[in-house]
């Protein structure tokens, strides 16, 4: 099983630095008032793991919801 992983690992390596390799271009990025060049790939690089950071984040905050509305306080009889 270990020596599938390592294939697998290997092929998606390689398939990025293909991909690295395709998008090697520079582009003009413009946000907001900021205006700079870079990258193609490393703008999808980070865009990329911006989502997944976000995505943790909300997964996180959604978990945490649901741990807190599960626990039930106890009612204050006076």
């Amino acid at each position: 099983m270990k020596l599938i992983r390592h294939w697998i690992a290997l092929f998606l390596g390689a398939c990025l630095v293909i991909f690295a390799l395709q998008n090697i271009t520079l582009v003009e990025v413009q946000f907001l008032f900021w205006s700079f060049h870079a990258y193609r790939f490393v703008i999808l690089a980070v865009s990329f793991l911006i989502g997944c950071v976000m995505g943790w984040l909300l997964k996180a905050h959604g978990a945490n919801r649901r741990r807190r509305k599960t626990v039930t306080t106890p009612a204050a009889n006076d």
